[in-house]
């Protein structure tokens, strides 16, 4: 445990490096508070810090300590002596997560430490806890993409700063042809390989700040800023090169699927909504599928093995054997 010590009461403050030191805890003793602002402005990042001086000096390391990020925050004892009789935290009280009044012992020393350890660590499993719950609410859990809910909030963010920016941002609906009849034919096991693998593939053909969300059982989207209309055609051919391109390994067959991609774009300048725009870009779907003429069932591929022999590869295309 790393301890910084910033104690006007020098004496104490050798008594606590002292005691603290014996018992293994990593302690730095700051001649002052103002040296102790200066560790901190340093970059030194202590796990508990225990203060005590004038209620000015040490109000702005309070201060200081509570600008800091979370996860460098030390934890905070504050020593009574000097400050106001009355109210030994004096107006600081919100920063102090503990505290010390009068003379005491390097045991009890000691075991606010102890305290202090327990409490941090509380607060990281609860902040993990947190976390993951914010991702498993945020993301699918099938193929780690935004859900729905989650696209929509991002891509109304990305409207915001198009607004500010007076640039586009664009939208990509992508409908995968022939998921469910995999889902079918192969079970659930298939079916969420099948659509892990899309989403692998769409996520390399992305940008790094390009946003996936998957919209439907059989449909992903992806919100583009800075897309416009002019550029619109290659990111669709891009995606759809990705998914077209090279069958799916699903364990128990080869398969390729098809998909239709349809963009829509949006301006800085134009009121848009998030919900809107991704009905626009879904509602062009069926044109493209039109267009394409894009089948409905899938090419499955699969290898059959008898006694350790393979027959010849059987192909099976909308339902006819070749």
């Amino acid at each position: 445990m790393k301890l910084l010590i910033a104690l006007e009461d020098a004496i104490l403050a050798r008594h606590a490096s002292s005691h603290l030191s014996s018992c293994g805890h990593d302690v730095t003793v700051a001649a002052d508070v103002d040296d102790a602002l200066e560790l901190l402005a340093s970059g030194l990042p202590p796990s508990v810090m225990l203060v005590g001086g004038s209620c000015a000096r040490v109000s702005l390391l309070l201060a200081t300590c509570a600008e800091l990020p979370p996860a460098r925050r030390p934890y905070v004892i504050l020593h009574g002596q000097g400050l106001d009789a009355d109210d030994p935290l004096g107006h600081a009280a919100a920063d102090v997560d503990d505290f010390l009044v009068g003379s005491c012992s390097g045991r009890e020393m000691e075991a606010r430490v102890r305290l202090a350890t327990r409490i941090m660590a509380l607060e990281s499993q609860a902040a993990s806890a947190r976390d993951w719950l914010v991702f498993a609410a945020t993301h699918d859990a099938v193929t780690g993409a935004l859900t729905r809910s989650a696209g929509l909030d991002a891509l109304d963010r990305e409207l915001a700063r198009a607004a500010r920016e007076t640039s586009s941002v664009g939208i990509a609906a992508i409908e995968v042809r022939g998921a469910i009849a995999i889902r079918d034919e192969h079970g659930t096991v298939a079916y969420d390989l099948l659509l892990q693998g899309i989403a692998c593939r769409v996520r390399d053909a992305l940008r790094t700040y390009d946003i996936l969300a998957r919209a439907s059982a059989e449909s992903l989207f992806a919100v583009l800023p800075g897309v416009d209309a002019s550029s619109a055609e290659s990111v669709a051919s891009r995606l759809r090169d990705c998914i077209d391109g090279t069958p799916f390994d699903v364990h128990v067959a080869s398969v390729s699927v098809t998909c239709a991609i349809a963009i829509t774009t949006a301006v800085g300048d134009a009121d848009d909504e998030s919900t809107a725009l991704l009905a626009r870009a879904e509602a062009s779907i069926p044109a493209v599928i039109d267009a394409a003429r894009l089948p409905s069932r899938p090419r499955l591929r699969a290898s059959i093995r008898v006694r350790g022999s393979a027959y010849p590869t059987i192909r099976v295309k909308r339902g006819l054997l070749s």
